[in-house]
């Protein structure tokens, strides 16, 4: 008898060991695509803010365009698209960490 319960406790742990690594395993996917994400958005945004420098640096002797008006739209989408950057990283289907949208 005394052999059957050492063995259900070798049983588990081995249990609980499993679940741990399942749990860091998980834990690793999510940093995984946080840090896609975070690549993504950081690329578009230097993008976008290259584009804005060219077009202050170079829009005025083209006279395409009215500048303020591509500055206004390229403003306009780098503050959606940085909103939307907060809206992924903080949304509460895709933390695991307890962070909300607040």
């Amino acid at each position: 008898m005394g052999e059957e319960v050492g063995q259900t406790a070798k049983e588990s742990e081995e249990g609980l060991l499993d679940i741990y690594k399942l749990h860091v395993e998980m834990a690793d996917r999510v940093s995984q695509r946080r840090e896609g994400a975070n690549r993504l958005f950081v690329t578009l945004l230097s993008a976008m803010t290259v584009l804005m420098a060219a077009v202050l640096r170079f829009g005025p002797e083209l006279e395409i365009i009215p500048v303020k008006f591509v500055i206004l739209i390229l403003v306009a989408a780098v503050l959606a698209l940085a909103g939307s950057w907060y809206i992924v990283i903080l949304a509460p289907g895709i933390s695991s960490f307890g962070l909300t949208v607040s």
